[in-house]
């Protein structure tokens, strides 16, 4: 579980999202992608206006960067109300006597007993590769955290931290890492590129490249592929500042409730990590959890073994195969997600080193065209302006494919998708009259629907509007996309689901075929060229299903 999730787990187990009597809202402040002042101040603003007239009666504020930002502006925007953190690490005593209605718990970095957890589990490290982003609020604090820590290994471990890197540079000090290291994970949200990891998809990122153990600091980080660490539950650090909130609500004051410290930590380890390096479960701590353990199954008496061992004699040769088969398979499995991870993760760095340079590209076209006067000079900037434009549109079409087919299909309301998706598109109405059905497909649904309405403003010439309908033939339910546009010509049709095809990038509709076909669904054009384009989506038997 990330980290949202885990802190809104801790909430509603004191506040239940179904409890009548209580209405939270919920703010997302992005400060992870930009903590200056000025965004502060534009918060300020926006949330000035939004709550001018709802009155607040407990506020929970989560993270450094929220926590900042109440310091600052809450006596403006909040006044007298009382406000409980967690997940802070910047708390000092002094932001109390500023502001007396403040209380909560203090998070706390088990940074030494983390180290002491490697060096027991590793009795030869003497290097700790460190992955933080100093770029960030918290990673500041962690790296001063970290500073303070590491004293009490001089002479034993050295301690080394990259500090605001790019993922790809990131990526090669991991793959070079040797016999005698490991990695501890503190926090890493940001690269120096501005691109956003969440914990768990960061922690898969390091551990897929590291080829030596990974550790962390958080829980969020366990389970996608580190060994673990001493950690304080997310979830419970929520619950106990829920819990606090709670007593404020009936009544307690705040002055009277005293900043907590983070509750009991744990050691938390990741058995299936824990194997894959041959760690010893004998050197853990008692009371240590293991995460991912193998079910054990359940004791029998012996007179009822030698039964089933009699009985199932002529099996036993069939279940010895099935067993190693299985095992190859479970482990060709593994690799494969393994390689799959560095792929998307290479590819990622890729599409957005790319795009960078795409970006600076085109500003220093326009800073040139300005610069010159040459006509003869201008149609060939135009050229490479329309270049450009293609290779930032085929970085979207990267982006887009790459999810495509990654989560597991699900059941949706095709009216409400096609709603949302027209509701952004704003160079054609679009008119959404659909019977309640739900059909299954990929998550990605909603981009089908986007790119057909985006492909009536390209090449739908005079089109003004795209209307969405279905009918029910045999056993089949047939969704329509049709505008009153230009149409296609019939030569035309059999090519444009085909990858590259059309005036512009064509992959929109290529896009929309494979999303489609993922689940069975089929997808093509039967318009009238002259009186508008008209796309029919076939979602089979089996495949749709009343609303329910």
């Amino acid at each position: 579980m990330d980290w949202v999730g885990a802190v809104k787990e801790g909430l509603v187990r004191v506040f239940p999202e179904d409890d009548p009597g209580t209405v939270i809202y919920t703010e997302y402040m992005d400060g992870k992608i930009v903590s200056d002042s000025l965004h502060y101040e534009n918060l300020a603003a926006v949330y000035r206006h939004k709550y001018a007239s709802i009155s607040v009666d407990l506020i929970f504020v989560s993270d450094d960067d929220a926590y900042s930002f109440l310091l600052t502006y809450g006596d403006e925007l909040f006044p007298d109300v009382p406000v409980v953190f967690f997940g802070v690490s910047g708390y000092a005593p002094a932001h109390r006597e500023k502001m007396p209605r403040l209380t909560g718990v203090v998070e706390e970095m088990h940074v030494n007993p983390t180290v002491d957890l490697i060096t027991t589990l590793q009795p030869g490290v003497q290097n700790i590769y460190v992955v933080n982003d100093p770029g960030t609020t918290t990673g500041r604090l962690f790296a001063a955290e970290l500073a303070e820590k590491a004293a009490a290994y001089n002479g034993t471990l050295t301690f080394s931290a990259p500090g605001e890197t790019r993922m790809a540079a990131l990526c090669h000090d991991l793959k070079n890492l040797t016999s005698g290291s490991a990695v501890l994970l503190m926090d890493f949200n940001r690269d120096s590129d501005g691109r956003i990891y969440r914990d768990s998809e960061i922690a898969g990122i390091i551990s897929d490249w590291s080829p030596v153990p990974v550790y962390g600091i958080s829980d969020t980080f366990i389970g996608h592929g580190i060994i673990g660490g001493v950690v304080t539950g997310t979830t419970d650090q929520a619950e106990s500042a829920a819990g606090m909130g709670a007593d404020i609500l009936n009544g307690t004051l705040p002055t009277d409730m005293p900043v907590s410290g983070s509750p009991e930590a744990h050691v938390v380890v990741d058995y299936v990590e824990m194997q894959e390096y041959g760690l010893p479960f004998s050197l853990l701590p008692e009371g240590s959890q293991v995460i991912n353990q193998p079910y054990e199954g359940v004791v029998l008496p012996g007179w009822i073994l030698l039964i089933i061992i009699v009985g199932a004699g002529a099996l036993t040769v069939v279940v010895l195969v099935l067993v190693r088969s299985n095992r190859h398979i479970a482990k060709a499995k593994r690799d494969l997600d393994t390689s799959n991870q560095k792929l998307k993760t290479l590819f990622s760095i890729t599409r957005h080193d790319v795009n960078n340079q795409v970006m600076a590209a085109s500003g220093f076209l326009e800073i040139l065209s300005e610069d010159i006067t040459d006509t003869g000079v201008q149609p060939f900037i135009n050229y490479i302006r329309k270049a450009l434009k293609n290779i930032e549109e085929q970085i979207a079409f990267a982006r887009d494919y790459e999810k495509a087919g990654v989560s597991d299909p699900v059941w949706q309301n095709p009216g409400v998708i096609a709603k949302e998706a027209g509701s952004r598109q704003h160079g054609v109405s679009v008119d959404v009259v659909l019977p309640g059905i739900e059909i299954f497909a990929d998550p990605m649904l909603e981009k089908v629907f986007a790119n057909l309405f985006e492909n009536s403003v390209r090449h739908g010439e005079h089109a003004t509007r795209v209307q969405v309908t279905a009918s029910l033939r045999g056993d089949a339910q047939v969704i329509v996309v049709e505008d009153n546009g230009a149409g296609i010509p019939d030569g035309k049709k059999e090519h444009i689901f085909k990858r590259g095809y059309g005036a512009n990038t064509g992959y929109g509709l290529f896009l929309a075929s494979d999303i489609l076909a993922l689940t069975g669904l089929t997808i093509t054009e039967t318009g009238i060229f002259g009186s508008g384009a008209r796309f029919e989506i076939t979602v089979p038997k089996g495949r749709w299903r009343t609303a329910r």
